[in-house]
């Protein structure tokens, strides 16, 4: 690893006061954007930057100077390259550094760092070419978006800052951007006490990019929730979509889009089909006790249920019992031989109801699997997209 990586990597290394002026790393201005070379790593940690170490040890105030000095030193070509590079090496295959985003800017939403993103983006140059929903800062090895990278590792209030809400902005974060303030913002700006992303803000209902993982591939923030069983992650993004119908004294009814929950969505992966998978996991699948937002995903199974799912399922297990119940008529009476006369005749109708019930079943069959294959073409046609960029 380059010196510089030792350096800012030094776990007892003072984090109260910035390094003097003089001692500041401005001497050779592409050190931020200088990898882990593979010569003794061997790959292990290939794309990491000096950055990356910095956010993973909570190095704020040092990682807003070094911003600084790339805003200040780089193109904003380069600056773009500097936070969309991949850290690829095999060591962040493994859990949990593989829900890190891999980007920088992944790894401070992963770490709940807001003043390197507010740094960033207060740059014009910066705000005109990138936006969080940018493909180039999606993680090639599980598709996340900075946006889900702090879903998957519980950042609530990351969300909200990445969506573009307005944030409180704790003394820390303001000291952080302070040291690192762009020409462009005044000190009454850094000294206010909230901060909003705008325009550069992440698209809310984005999906992860599709990739090799296809378990994580092509997920909401919402779905991504549920499908990591973060409880506390998808109640949040569910009460953010609570609108108020009404308010009578102390009682309070409200409403709420379906929109990625029901399983009606066109292109799968929603709520209900998430929690209701033989393959989720256990803290996925508490998503439909009462504990859970009042029982909110019992009762929708529930209204489904009674509305007409209920019916359907009664429908076809009665063509399933009636459709065997002619099978086993026909093959005990044709075994003990006694098919003559009106036997034979009522053999021949019997026929006639089985064929009948066989290509019932068989259109039902026949609907799933189109079905499938149109959700197949949609991912296809992603992938496609995705070879074009």
């Amino acid at each position: 690893a380059p010196l510089s990586h030792l350096n800012l990597s030094r776990a007892n290394a003072p984090t109260s006061t910035p390094p003097p002026p003089t001692q500041r790393p401005h001497a050779r201005p592409t050190h931020p954007v200088s990898t882990h070379t593979q010569r003794h790593t061997a790959g292990v940690f290939a794309g990491e930057l000096g950055l990356h170490v910095l956010v993973v040890n909570q190095r704020q105030r040092e990682l807003s100077i070094l911003i600084k000095l790339a805003l200040e030193s780089l193109t904003t070509e380069e600056v773009i390259t500097m936070v969309s590079t991949q850290a690829r090496g095999i060591f962040f295959d493994g859990v949990p550094m593989r829900f890190y985003g891999s980007t920088l800017l992944g790894y401070c939403a992963a770490f709940g760092l807001r003043a390197p993103i507010a740094l960033l983006f207060s740059n014009e140059g910066v705000r005109r070419s990138l936006n969080l929903s940018d493909p180039r800062l999606a993680c090639s090895r599980t598709g996340f978006l900075p946006l889900h990278a702090a879903v998957a590792n519980g950042r609530p209030d990351m969300f909200d800052y990445l969506i573009g809400r307005i944030v409180p902005l704790d003394d820390e974060c303001r000291h952080a951007m302070r040291l690192g303030q762009a020409e462009s913002m005044t000190d009454d700006e850094w000294s206010q006490r909230y901060i909003c992303l705008e325009d550069s803000a992440a698209e809310y209902h984005h999906r992860t990019t599709l990739t090799a993982n296809a378990e994580l591939s092509l997920l909401t923030p919402l779905q991504l929730s549920a499908k990591l069983g973060d409880q506390r992650m998808a109640r949040h993004i569910l009460r953010d979509r609570l609108i108020l119908n009404w308010k009578w004294g102390p009682i309070t009814s409200y409403r709420m889009e379906l929109t990625e929950i029901d399983s009606a969505g066109e292109h799968g992966n929603d709520l209900m089909e998430i929690v209701a998978s033989l393959s989720a996991n256990s803290r996925t699948q508490e998503l439909l006790l009462d504990s859970f937002m009042q029982g909110f995903m019992h009762e929708l199974f529930l209204s489904k249920w009674k509305r007409f799912a209920g019916r359907i399922y009664y429908y076809l297990r009665a063509i399933d019992v009636l459709y065997m119940l002619t099978i086993l008529y026909q093959g005990f009476d044709l075994k003990n031989d006694t098919a003559t006369g009106n036997d034979a005749e009522a053999q021949k109708w019997l026929t006639y109801l089985s064929l009948s019930l066989a290509l019932v079943l068989t259109a039902i069959e026949l609907a799933s699997i189109v079905l499938k294959w149109r959700n197949d073409t949609h991912i296809r046609s992603k992938r496609e997209k995705l070879k074009q960029m």
